[in-house]
């Protein structure tokens, strides 16, 4: 394909970006505390200087995500009137969310209702009840993780894929920038600064993956063996590092897809018996009602930021940290969409990617955050007990409770490993496509590359296991790139309205009555 755009080679970039996060990994490495306080108070820093700028952004983007879907723009199809899907509807989108936010699901099931409910601004209200302190829990679980947060991914797909597929621009972010200020002095060197901070943020966010699933499959060996004092998570993060090497250096269709497929399949399984044992009642309950205040809650969440409340814990470490963190995730969500995505249509690619993966997120934590809220409001406490005393044990305390556990220990373990392989590959697929000389097709030895950087930083919070200092390296290094996220939705916004000024203009002159001259 011939690209309008004249960009560095992807080759630059790699030579540029290799040296910063180089010098990231070894930092991490030779000093793991200083490196895991540096991410922690920086990010503490940012949450609290810019708040206000960042709770409304999702429930922005939603709008702007359906309206794109169902106008006119949302009928074309990627690649083409006769491009037809690479992969099925159901390969498509396991790989859509093993790739977006697996992990992130077993890891926080059953914590995320349970620190809202222990912890939110919401449950200090005065008068409130353990019933509402439980629904307003479950809501805003929906709210962090569900809708907004794909809508966050999906627009970015779209803005790549629309410069790709329809401007003949290069599978990258700073492509549409330089496609659409391409009139501007500055738009070069925006969109170059954007290409390397791509690079960046995708490679040290995606290290938060790795810390997180190497300290709850840690988590999962203390309880199987009955040891709370092991501690094998950087032989962990080793044995990862293995496998997402071998699965990224395969094809696509033969890996990624593959361990995608098998890993939403068990899933299920799991998720299937946790629902079917459990109060399966109450969790149909839970959803059907936490789905309605998410809905009529999610407008007043969105722009409430207790200004006059004491606390600012929650709102920093939660609600900002998680959107800040799910913007830098979308550099390279949205090359893997709109990679995957040829052949269908931009209104098919972006409600599938909303509303497909919300969806199971909604199921999957109406089961385990559900069954936490209960345990702790009408239960043993057992669960909010492990939490408190190691927050990597939460579920396996959780599947405790339910028949089997020897086994579904086993299952969640198996788990934690394919949702951060799966996503580590594609993590590291993209950095291949962007740093590759062709910028389509990953060079195998910079995947390679980039995989040995993401477990150097991953390191230093493996070693601390504290949760501020994984959720710090999750979204501090996505701040600077959500300006750069800012220029490429400007872009999109410019390309859309020229494109459909264009369209007006040729069905004007087709629908045109023919002068008397021209007729004679």
């Amino acid at each position: 394909m011939a690209h309008k755009d004249r960009d560095l080679s992807p080759d630059t970039y790699f030579l540029i970006t290799c040296p910063v996060v180089l010098f990231i990994a070894c930092m991490a490495v030779i000093y793991p505390d200083h490196t895991a306080n540096a991410f922690t108070t920086a990010a503490h820093y940012i949450y609290t200087l810019f708040d206000w700028m960042v709770l409304w952004l999702p429930l922005a983007i939603l709008a702007t995500c359906l309206s794109i879907a169902f106008s006119k723009t949302g009928k074309k199809r990627l690649g083409g009137k006769d491009a037809k899907p690479e992969y099925s509807t159901f390969s498509w989108l396991s790989m859509l969310f093993t790739a977006g936010i697996g992990v992130g699901i077993i890891f926080y099931g059953p914590l995320e209702g349970l620190w809202h409910f222990l912890y939110s601004n919401y449950s200090q209200l005065p008068y409130i009840t353990a019933s509402e302190k439980a629904s307003m829990a479950m809501s805003t679980s929906f709210w962090l993780w569900g809708v907004p947060a794909w809508s966050i991914y999906t627009i970015s797909a779209v803005v790549i894929a629309y410069f790709f597929y329809f401007k003949d621009g290069r599978l990258n972010t700073g492509s549409p920038i330089r496609i659409a200020f391409k009139k501007h002095r500055w738009c070069e060197s925006v969109a170059r600064l954007t290409m390397a901070l791509t690079i960046i943020t995708v490679s040290v966010s995606l290290a938060a993956s790795l810390a997180m699933a190497a300290g709850q499959i840690n988590g999962g060996m203390q309880s199987l063996l009955a040891d709370p004092t092991l501690n094998i998570a950087p032989w962990i993060l080793l044995g990862l590092f293995i496998l997402y090497s071998i699965c990224s250096l395969t094809p696509i269709n033969q890996g990624m897809k593959k361990l995608s497929d098998i890993t939403i399949l068990t899933s299920i399984v799991l998720l299937l018996f946790i629902f079917i044992t459990g109060p399966t009642r109450y969790f149909l309950m839970t959803l059907v009602e936490s789905i309605g205040h998410t809905v009529k809650g999610t407008l007043v969440q969105s722009f409430n930021l207790f200004i006059f409340d004491e606390s600012r814990y929650w709102i920093n470490w939660f609600a900002m940290s998680y959107f800040i963190w799910w913007v830098g995730w979308t550099p390279f969500m949205g090359v893997f969409i709109a990679k995957i995505s040829e052949g269908r249509t931009l209104k098919e690619m972006i409600l599938s990617s909303i509303f497909v993966p919300a969806g199971f997120i909604f199921i999957w934590f109406s089961v385990f955050s559900g069954f936490a809220l209960l345990d702790t409001v009408k239960g043993s406490g057992a669960v909010a007990k492990a939490a408190e005393a190691n927050y990597q044990q939460t579920i396996y305390a959780l599947l405790d409770l339910f028949p089997f556990s020897g086994i579904t220990k086993i299952l969640l373990a198996i788990l934690f490993i394919a949702f951060v392989v799966t996503t580590i590959v594609s993590g590291c697929i993209t950095l291949g496509i962007l740093t590759s000389k062709d910028g389509v097709n990953p060079a195998k030895p910079k995947i390679f590359i980039w995989g040995v950087f993401m477990s150097a930083i991953a390191l230093p919070f493996v070693l601390s296991g504290k949760i501020e200092g994984i959720k710090a390296v999750g979204s501090i290094i996505g701040f600077p790139y959500m300006f750069c996220f800012f220029m490429t939705l400007a872009a999109l916004f410019k390309a859309l309205r020229h494109d459909n000024r264009q369209e007006e203009k040729r069905q004007n002159q087709s629908t045109e009555k023919p002068s008397l001259e021209a007729l004679l």
